[in-house]
């Protein structure tokens, strides 16, 4: 045989080291599978093979170089029954429908000598030369056995390799990922630190925070000297008045009241919003609210109503007095509009203004009767002139 030349790849060189009958077999397994996966690669059922399946099992298990072949392409066995392509390997599989054809050539042009020596009288009985290799003679190749599975192990060794060192790469990644967040948790910390010092600073010696310490008033007067010149000698009244009321201008008290809601409650006013509240500071207003308490409100008056009403209805029924009075008021009532009368200074009858009728002291449309007191009519309003109509 040939040396096997130098571009060939693995699973070229695993199949020129087995029987050309075996040969030919796994190529034409591997042509099948390599053709479905190229004439639909988003199919998965194509680069995931089950090899429990029995046709795929009698193709490629029962041929041990096709499944050896497969493997040095770049298959993988993801358990024992399953034989998957990677998709770095997509990447390259149209180059695999040549080679295969030329592998096929190859072999084809192979067997065609020794198809014409058959017909020899080497074959036929007749004695071969002494050039002629015995049939228990070994015949020895470049490219051996132990070749294919040097190139086999390597190839395993590459894909390990490259595993491993994509592990390595998401490891530090995640180790890159922890150290910012403990970074910025950190610089996050600090930040607090420096905004609770800040609002300490103005604390010259009032209230102190618990969560960090305050400077001493005479450190803050010996970085002031201006200050220290302004203060009384000894610690005055004024110096004495602020630590024992301990709020003045500028403390961190002022400053967390100034987060806080406007018109707090005040623990010691019971619940009241204005206890203890500014009474120059305008309150935030929640609209929802009002509504919600008016509502209630307005529910209780009712209630409250139909209450009240219930019961001096009950009164009224179970007092016989005030249903006599009752019944004395309606009459009285009724007896007065029925004998009332109405009069004016115009004759005893009434007239209206607006439009200018009367009742019983004659038609409408007419000033009052001269019965009363000489005085000028008054107009109405069918005195305005009428509308004039335009356009």
């Amino acid at each position: 045989m040939p040396p096997c030349p130098a571009n060939l790849l693995p699973w070229e060189e695993s199949l020129r080291n087995i029987p050309d009958a075996q040969a030919d077999a796994s190529l034409t397994i591997i042509e099948k599978l390599i053709k479905n996966i190229v004439s639909d690669p988003t199919n998965d059922k194509f680069k995931r093979i089950k090899l429990s399946n029995p046709k795929i099992h009698s193709c490629i298990t029962s041929v041990d170089p096709a499944l050896e072949a497969l493997l040095l392409m770049g298959w993988e066995l993801l358990d024992e029954d399953t034989l998957f392509l990677p998709d770095d390997l997509m990447m390259n599989v149209s180059d695999f429908p040549g080679r295969i054809m030329a592998a096929k050539a190859y072999f084809a042009k192979k067997g065609a000598p020794r198809a014409a020596a058959g017909t020899s009288p080497v074959h036929q009985g007749g004695t071969a030369g002494p050039s002629a290799p015995s049939a228990s003679t070994p015949t020895t190749t470049s490219c051996g056995t132990k070749s294919s599975v040097a190139s086999k192990s390597a190839f395993q060794f590459q894909n390990r390799s490259a595993k491993e060192a994509a592990e390595k790469n998401v490891a530090n990644s995640l180790a890159d990922l922890r150290r910012q967040k403990a970074a910025e948790y950190t610089n996050k910390a600090q930040e607090q630190a420096d905004a609770n010092s800040f609002g300490n600073y103005f604390n010259f010696g009032g209230s102190t925070s618990s969560s960090s310490p305050t400077p001493q008033s005479a450190t803050v007067s010996n970085a002031n000297p201006a200050y220290q010149q302004n203060m009384p000698m000894g610690g005055g009244s004024s110096s004495s008045s602020r630590a024992s009321t301990g709020r003045y201008r500028g403390s961190n008290v002022e400053l967390r009241e100034m987060s806080e809601p406007l018109l707090s409650p005040d623990r010691s006013g019971g619940g009241d919003p204005t206890v203890g509240a500014d009474p120059h500071v305008r309150p935030s207003h929640n609209f929802q609210k009002q509504v919600e308490r008016e509502a209630t409100e307005k529910a209780a008056a009712q209630d409250d109503l139909r209450s009240l009403q219930k019961a001096k209805y009950k009164q009224y029924k179970n007092d016989p007095a005030l249903q006599q009075r009752a019944l004395q008021n309606q009459n009285r009532l009724q007896g007065s509009s029925s004998s009332s009368q109405p009069s004016n200074d115009d004759g005893g009858s009434w007239w209206n203004p607006f439009s200018g009728g009367g009742g019983s002291g004659g038609s409408g449309g007419g000033p009052p009767p001269s019965g009363g007191a000489n005085r000028p009519r008054m107009k109405t309003v069918k005195d305005l002139p009428k509308p004039v109509r335009r356009g």
